[in-house]
């Protein structure tokens, strides 16, 4: 039984194979960093993810050292963090990435917020 592909403008080919092309792995990554005072890390601060093709954002609370953690996020697609706390204002005010692998440089500076 001859297998046969059909190509138009060309009269020869090498060795070659044909088949179905894959399509993208659902691939997740993980991001995470600190949250400080430029030194100490600031807790109790709610980090915000959004983008992506998420429907709904992630949250995660800072602990005790500022440290967060955003798992299973998956690869490929554009997110923004957010922290968020009625104490602190946050340098930069928000980030925002392209997630191609795991992310750990996602870091925030919070300063005290001014009376109202």
């Amino acid at each position: 039984m001859a297998n046969t592909i059909f190509v138009g403008g060309l009269s020869a080919f090498s060795d070659w194979t044909a088949g179905a092309l894959l399509g993208p792995t659902a691939a997740s990554a993980t991001i995470e960093d600190r949250v400080t005072d430029g030194g100490r890390g600031l807790r109790k601060v709610t980090m915000l993810l959004t983008g992506g093709n998420q429907s709904e954002p992630k949250y995660a609370l800072t602990d005790w050292l500022g440290g967060y953690r955003f798992k299973d996020v998956p690869v490929g697609q554009t997110y923004i963090i957010t922290p968020q706390s009625r104490r602190y204002q946050f340098t930069p005010a928000v980030r925002v990435y392209f997630l191609g692998e795991d992310l750990s440089n996602a870091d925030f500076i919070g300063g005290s917020q001014p009376a109202p």
